[in-house]
């Protein structure tokens, strides 16, 4: 319910420009919302309608583990979403899942592998 309320009073645009700040515990902070609040099935599409997926794709290359870590949940989570799945592609975001799956951290490796599931998934029919 709170993951609801969040969004619908406007937080997932107020992560959106967190995600390219110049500190980055506060980038970790945005992409752990972020992640947390893409578990609900209708803020994978408004995270995406909203600008974040630009800067999730490039937090993927941040040398933090937890920033990692949360942006390959986020994605994975999105992916979900069949809508989400070609601008995920087209945005650059199989470069980001390379990256993510060359960390050294062999929890972003696991979530990067589920995003790359979660993009391959057929749509129900």
């Amino acid at each position: 319910q709170n993951k609801i309320i969040v969004a619908d009073k406007g937080g997932l645009d107020a992560l959106v420009p967190l995600l390219s700040a110049d500190n980055p515990v506060t980038q970790e902070y945005a992409v752990k919302a972020l992640a947390n609040l893409s578990v609900n099935a209708n803020n994978k599409r408004v995270i995406v309608a909203v600008g974040a997926l630009p800067g999730l794709l490039e937090l993927a290359y941040s040398p933090v583990e937890g920033i990692q870590r949360m942006v390959a949940g986020a994605l994975g989570n999105i992916a979900m979403l069949p809508a989400n799945r070609p601008k995920i592609i087209q945005g650059e975001g199989l470069s980001a899942l390379e990256e993510l799956m060359e960390s050294k951290n062999l929890g972003v490796r696991k979530l990067a592998q589920t995003a790359y599931e979660n993009l391959c998934m057929e749509e129900s029919t």
